[in-house]
């Protein structure tokens, strides 16, 4: 990549998973917020799109890696390594605290060109709220550290999203699997903890999300597309989402629905269209 280009894009952020408070038992809710900061950044101006769920696979060497430092049993990443090598140079990390269940949590933003770091005070999770408090919190914390949204795109991350701490650990728990599975493979993902979190949040917009790209991941498009749409229903900005229409449409080759859903995602990420399509266009023809 050329010193032009580096200059250019915007740069790559990840967000690790949230750990449990000291001597907290494990449960899912800091993985599920981990996914949605995740879904904030997808959309913000200042980053490149990026998963955690891309690399999961080169930031911990297994599943029991991974297992281990979402239970507090092992050290955190060694960023100052992975952040070159990975091309990734803003990390988010964090902590859940709250002596009575996880109502708060702590996070640090990473910068590795800087070599900086800031931490943010305590954002209340608002479960009664749809979260959205919670992301204000975490957009004004992001300016303060020089990565502003535009205020056009602020509603896009604002979503109301139905949430609460059960449907929460049960999201995080499927989350888990879902990373597991996409970086070590497997034979088929077991759908129990992604239909419990769907039940326990029927409104939530990450939980229908990811209850999609399950289904997509065992090859069930046809109700994959269902768990989109009912996404969509609830988020119409929701990119991951929309990823998740455009990659049903080239797996099962119906040109119509991948080019649609990939301009549609072109737009939401302020990109242009022609690559995009392009791009859609060299998939269709590889799953031909």
């Amino acid at each position: 990549m050329s010193e032009k280009k580096k200059k250019i894009d915007p740069p790559r952020c990840i967000v690790l998973p949230l750990l449990s408070g000291s001597g907290s038992k494990f449960n899912g809710i800091g993985l599920a917020v981990h996914f949605l900061l995740g879904n904030v950044i997808a959309l913000h101006t200042r980053f490149r799109e990026f998963w955690f769920g891309w690399r999961v696979g080169k930031v911990f060497k297994n599943a029991n890696d991974l297992k281990a430092y979402n239970r507090g049993k092992a050290p955190s990443p060694n960023i100052k390594e992975l952040g070159p090598e990975q091309e990734i140079r803003i990390w988010l990390k964090g902590r859940l605290q709250g002596s009575e269940g996880e109502s708060k949590t702590e996070l640090t933003l990473v910068d590795i060109e800087k070599e900086s770091e800031d931490r943010s005070g305590p954002f209340v999770l608002d479960f009664d709220q749809n979260l959205i408090e919670f992301r204000t919190g975490f957009l004004t914390w992001l300016e303060r550290c020089g990565f502003p949204i535009p205020e056009s795109r602020r509603q896009k991350v604002l979503w109301p999203e139905a949430a609460s701490p059960r449907g929460f650990d049960c999201l995080g728990r499927a989350l888990e699997a879902f990373y597991i599975f996409s970086a070590w493979e497997g034979t088929a993902l077991e759908p129990i903890w992604f239909e419990r979190a769907v039940s326990e949040i029927p409104n939530s917009y990450m939980a229908n999300n990811l209850k999609g790209w399950a289904l997509y991941r065992n090859k069930d498009y046809a109700s994959a597309r269902k768990s989109f749409e009912r996404a969509l229903e609830i988020n119409l900005d929701g990119v991951a989402a929309v990823g998740g229409m455009m990659w049903c449409g080239i797996v099962t080759g119906d040109e119509k629905e991948a080019y649609h859903w990939s301009a549609v995602k072109a737009d939401l990420l302020m990109i242009s269209i022609d690559g995009v399509q392009q791009k859609t266009a060299r998939l269709l023809e590889k799953y031909r």
